[in-house]
């Protein structure tokens, strides 16, 4: 497990740019199909996920409609 949390450490930063180059490149090309919510939600599990696992944590809370 502890493996799992070194990778989730180097993933979300590279998870976050990938975001932003998408949504740069959907506005530069005038086709932005992302929704911005959907990123923030991508963005928030991802690191409310690393966070809990880095931890150890075994409680999450679930804010989402």
């Amino acid at each position: 497990m502890e493996e799992y949390g070194k990778i989730l450490i180097i993933a979300t930063p590279i998870f976050l740019v990938l975001i932003v180059i998408e949504k740069i490149y959907g506005i530069y090309k005038k086709d932005d199909t992302v929704p911005l919510i959907d990123s923030v939600s991508s963005i928030s599990s991802g690191i409310t996920n690393t966070v809990k696992d880095v931890l150890g944590l075994s409680l999450t809370f679930i804010s989402y409609e």
